[in-house]
């Protein structure tokens, strides 16, 4: 939160089989968060800064990126988007967005809660073998981060916090899937496949990084190190029964490759002061390394009062470790 407050592009990804409790653990981090950024808005407003924050919630189904805060219940097939990526920043063409301050009706851990629920009941779900309520899409809920002077308006910082729920790695044997699920599954897999690429190819340092190979990794550009300041955190989730061993050991094999990703940390920082009154511009630059955000200091923003600077400093302390952090 403190990082992407702080300007940074920050991704949380739940990874595991299906039934391993993805779901619950994105859930109880987005409560959380919502509950810790209530705290941190009334402490800024106390020193003069205003945070606000625009929600987006958008699912992958089949290499397709539908908006699940559009639509009107269940009914109704979430609508379409389009991804438009500029100098490795990504934007949602259409998307729906939720504004939440420290003034919204029910205040702001209950708008963002209420938000999620909205996307969670509209995403795709099946009954496989393996699970009853197997999620059959991968969940992205996006919060832009930004602190204005409270007095006049004028931007201080902007970031970007990315939750993602994966939809479950599956092995078509033991799912069992025929048909539609069949097909949902062998998209999946794709996609957590175009994932592994992404970081093989920050582990080898190669010039090219398929980021466009999967909708997921293409959404994620920015927080996968397709951005100077940008960290990503990989939770990976395990069964505790002995008939997931294979799945298991599959994910922490994953999870080991990325405890021995090691990336140089970035040292310039880019500066904001281009990004006017728009939340998180796409204006930012390319290179950059998974996890690679740069530890404290100043990050060449428009200066804020010194009452509103010491706010922020107090309010969003930020981490020293700038490193992509297996569970």
């Amino acid at each position: 939160l403190a990082a992407a407050a702080d300007g940074e592009a920050v991704c949380i990804l739940a990874y595991g089989a299906t039934g391993s409790g993805k779901t619950h653990t994105v859930t109880n981090l987005a409560e959380r968060a919502a509950k810790e950024l209530e705290r941190q808005a009334v402490s800024l407003a106390e020193g003069g800064v205003r945070l606000e924050i625009t929600v987006q919630i958008v699912e992958i189904y089949n290499q397709q990126l539908r908006d699940l805060l559009a639509g009107e219940g269940r009914n109704s097939e979430p609508p379409s988007l389009k991804l438009s990526v500029s100098n490795s920043s990504t934007t949602l063409l259409g998307a729906a967005s939720r504004t939440i301050s420290s003034e919204t009706g029910g205040g702001i851990a209950s708008s963002l809660e209420g938000a999620l629920r909205m996307g969670q009941a509209q995403r795709a779900t099946s009954a496989t073998a393996v699970h009853g309520r197997s999620s059959r899409s991968h969940l992205v809920m996006t919060m832009f981060l930004t602190t204005r002077d409270a007095s006049t308006g004028a931007l201080l910082r902007g970031g970007k916090l990315s939750l993602v729920d994966l939809a479950g790695s599956e092995r078509l044997k033991r799912s069992e899937a025929m048909g539609e699920r069949l097909k949902e599954a062998q998209h999946i897999n794709r996609s957590l496949s175009a994932l592994a690429d992404v970081i093989s190819a920050k582990e080898r340092r190669v010039a090219h990084v398929p980021y466009r190979n999967s909708k997921l990794t293409h959404l994620l550009q920015d927080a996968l190190g397709g951005q100077q300041q940008c960290r990503t955190v990989v939770i990976v989730a395990l069964p505790p029964t002995r008939r997931s061993l294979n799945d298991t050991l599959h994910s922490l094999q994953f999870s080991s490759r990325l405890t021995a990703l090691s990336l140089p940390t970035v040292v310039s920082r880019r500066s904001l002061r281009g990004l006017g009154a728009e939340p998180y511009s796409s204006n930012g630059s390319g290179g950059g390394g998974v996890g690679g955000g740069s530890g404290g200091g100043s990050n060449g923003n428009t200066a804020p009062r010194a009452s509103s600077k010491s706010a922020v400093r107090h309010s969003l302390r930020r981490p020293q470790s700038a490193r992509l952090v297996p569970s």
